[in-house]
């Protein structure tokens, strides 16, 4: 699933669509971390290995998806919920020296939880366009 913002937008397509794209013009992190996305959606025991996804220490109800591409460590963060066996991301993030970029990503990720078990309009289907 993907967080929707108040006016609809899809803050998640928003975010890889803005990833950078190769010379031939593919936007080959974007197609890496929706196979991962994939990858994650047909797998049924949910017991995903910590290189693929992994609870944040701080924030232990926001996951980080760990895709890395071209020696760039794309983090994704989302839930469970707000259905049953549902992913949802929450919001795009990169790991830079240690820490997330943009800074605020694992409290925005919270406050998107937040929102998103209160008002379940606040979710789509992943899209993977």
């Amino acid at each position: 699933m993907d967080f929707l913002e108040a006016d609809g937008e899809n803050t998640i397509l928003a975010w890889l669509d803005s990833l950078r794209k190769d010379r031939r013009g593919e936007p080959r992190a974007k197609i890496k971390i929706n196979t991962r996305i994939q990858f994650l959606e047909a797998t049924e025991n949910w017991h995903w290995p910590p290189q693929q996804i992994s609870c944040l220490e701080c924030h232990k109800r926001i996951y980080e998806l760990r895709v890395v591409h071209k020696n760039i460590q794309y983090r994704p963060l989302g839930c469970y919920g707000p259905g049953e066996k549902e992913f949802t991301l929450l919001v795009g993030a990169r790991e830079e020296n240690n820490g997330f970029r943009p800074r605020e990503a694992p409290r925005i990720a919270e406050q998107r939880r937040s929102i998103i078990f209160n008002d379940r309009r606040r979710v789509c289907k992943h899209d993977f366009s």
